[in-house]
């Protein structure tokens, strides 16, 4: 048996051309390997290949979160699941963060699509891409029985010295109720709804800013709270929440909004998303039923 370094009379010569030509075979076979790992891949070129997407989402009813059972559900997820169903893909890898780390893990690569009812503002837009809108809300305040009617808004906070407010980390809410005056040691940032909310119960905060449908969701599994008297905003809707994609992957993000476009206000739709909370009136104003002319 020839040893490396030995030298055969017979395949002496033969053998550096050999072991050249298996280097570039391998070189060459290690290459298109390379080509084809995912990350090397458009993610929807990679998701219908594997047949499977990877979804962020995070723990905010009624909106995202998981059951007892351990389904992932609510209006995001469900919506999800509808859309890249009708793409032909049938496999979801659900990934749980906190809410505030869903931008920076979807633009890190852990998941594709962030399926979490977020908010669409010009600070995310500049990060992620945005699908069309799944819907439109206003912000809403989650108080004490007792203080329905004293804290209606961000206002009220404003000028209730010591009142403080509950925000979900990374939210909208903890933005707009510094832009209305409410001083910023008076602001709780907590990574979760349920624990904001048990410190509102609790009496470590005296409300809790959030979506409408997510104070309503959380009022109405408490009876300790209730949802103030009182929007904190007027109309029109607050925001709009969307689906989000990393800025490059353009043609994911494309074929989701088409079938998402032909899916919302459809009476499927209706149906999906109103164990939920959602009707008709959280709709995009787009779609928007016309109001009936009177004769």
């Amino acid at each position: 048996m020839d040893t490396p370094g030995s030298s055969a009379p017979a395949g002496g010569l033969r053998r550096p051309v050999l072991i050249v030509a298996a280097l570039l075979i391998l070189g060459a076979a290690g290459l298109a390997m390379l080509a084809l790992l995912p990350g090397e891949e458009d993610a929807w070129t990679r998701i219908r290949r594997s047949g499977s997407v990877r979804i962020g989402h995070t723990a905010e009813a009624p909106y995202a979160w998981r059951t007892p059972d351990g389904r992932v559900t609510g209006e995001a997820p469900e919506l999800a699941r509808a859309v890249f169903a009708q793409l032909g893909i049938q496999h979801i890898e659900w990934v749980e963060v906190q809410f505030g780390s869903l931008i920076p893990q979807l633009r890190t690569g852990r998941f594709d699509v962030i399926a979490a009812g977020m908010y669409v503002t010009p600070a995310r837009e500049r990060q992620i891409a945005f699908s069309h809108p799944s819907y439109c809300t206003h912000a809403a305040l989650l108080v004490r029985h007792a203080d329905a009617q004293r804290l209606r808004g961000y206002a009220d906070l404003v000028q209730s010295p010591g009142a403080r407010l509950a925000v979900l980390a990374g939210a909208v809410e903890g933005e707009a109720a510094l832009a209305a005056g409410v001083p910023a040691g008076r602001i709780l940032a907590f990574p979760d709804p349920a624990s904001a909310a048990q410190a509102v119960a609790d009496g470590e905060a005296e409300a809790l800013a959030l979506s409408a449908p997510s104070v309503q969701w959380l009022a109405d599994r408490d009876p300790r709270l209730r949802r103030a008297a009182e929007a904190v905003t007027a109309a029109p809707p607050e925001g709009c929440g969307a689906f989000g994609f990393r800025q490059e992957d353009r043609e994911l993000r494309r074929r989701f909004d088409a079938q998402l476009s032909a899916f919302l206000g459809t009476p499927a739709h209706a149906a999906l998303v109103r164990p939920f909370g959602f009707t008709p009136a959280e709709l995009p104003p787009a779609l928007q039923p016309a109001p009936e002319r009177r004769p």
